[in-house]
Order: C-alpha cells, then sequence, then structure tokens
C-alpha cells in the first residue's frame, strides 16, 4: 500500500432541533433544517460516532468491492485482441 497518501476523516456534530418517534430534526447548516429519518439504512447523520463509523466502513468496504470490479471489467476489455474491434466496428480512420 502506498503511504504517501494522507487520508482524512472529518466527524460533525449536529445540533438537534427536536426528536420524533420516525427520526430527528437537526441544524443543518446556517440554521437551516435538515431530516434524518431513525429507521433509514443509510442517514446523513448517525446518533453516536460508533454508529456512524460502523456506516462509513462499510461503505469504503462497498466503494472496495466495485472498484475491484471496475478493474476487473476494464482488464478484461483490454484482452479483447486488436482483430476482434476490427471485426465488431470495421477500421478506424
Amino acid at each position: 500500500m502506498d503511504t504517501n497518501h494522507v487520508v482524512h476523516i472529518y466527524i460533525y456534530r449536529f445540533k438537534i432541533i427536536k426528536e420524533t418517534e420516525k427520526g430527528f430534526w437537526i441544524d443543518h447548516e446556517l440554521g437551516d433544517k435538515k431530516w434524518v429519518n431513525k429507521t433509514a439504512r443509510k442517514r446523513y447523520a448517525y446518533p453516536t460516532i460508533d454508529e456512524a463509523v460502523v456506516s462509513f466502513r462499510a461503505r469504503r468496504e462497498r466503494m472496495i468491492v466495485l472498484s475491484r470490479h471496475k478493474i476487473e471489467y476494464a482488464q478484461l476489455a483490454l484482452c479483447i485482441p486488436r482483430e476482434k474491434y476490427i471485426e465488431c466496428f470495421g477500421t478506424f480512420s
């Protein structure tokens, strides 16, 4: 792994304006309110840092899986011989 890169992770704390049975209204930015559903699988904000970290890690793990699939697909595409391109698409001028 290349260690010349630095990764920054930011954690923001939001003020809860109102809590309901189904979720929270939080003070988002400059007085704007944002709704956060308590039961949603993916949320904008989490009640605890631990829950936020679990969500963050799950998103990064999924990102790695998707990136690996993209690389495999690109490598497979590079294995197609030039003759197949010409057969399918003709010559390029």
